[in-house]
This record gives structure tokens, sequence and C-alpha cells, in this order.
């Protein structure tokens, strides 16, 4: 996962996992929450810039420009 994202998430992960909401696009997993479309609702999202803006551009969250999907996404 890119250093910025990863970053941002410092302290608040459990067991380390996140949720790819899109190509180089992140939220926390929440274990109480294994329901993964459920994500796209609510949370912020964390990552690419203009990936956020062309599928999820009401979202909160934190973006950057130059953002690519981490190894362990599909490619």
């Amino acid at each position: 996962m890119d250093y910025r994202v990863a970053n941002s998430f410092e302290g608040k992960l459990v067991d380390g996992q996140v949720v790819a909401l899109g190509l180089g696009l992140y939220t926390p997993f929440n274990p109480n929450v294994p329901d993964l479309n459920s994500y796209y609702e609510s949370g912020g999202v964390y990552g690419d810039s203009a990936m956020k803006e062309a599928v999820l551009p009401d979202k909160g969250g934190a973006t950057w420009a130059g953002v690519l999907p981490g190894p362990e996404e599909p490619q």
C-alpha cells in the first residue's frame, strides 16, 4: 500500500486490514462489518485523488495524486 495511505491509517487498523474500494482506494476494515458492499455506503476513502473523483466523489477521506494499487490487489 502507498506510504501516504499507510501513514493515514497508522493506529487505526484492526489486524492491519483494509478494504480496497477501487484501484488505489482504501478504507479501514472493521471485523464487525463483514459485508464489504456496506463500505461503499459509509466511511472515508483514502488513496488516489483521480480515482476517488471518478468512482466515489461524494465520500470524505484523504487523497493524493498518483496512488497506485498495492501488490495485494488483483491486477
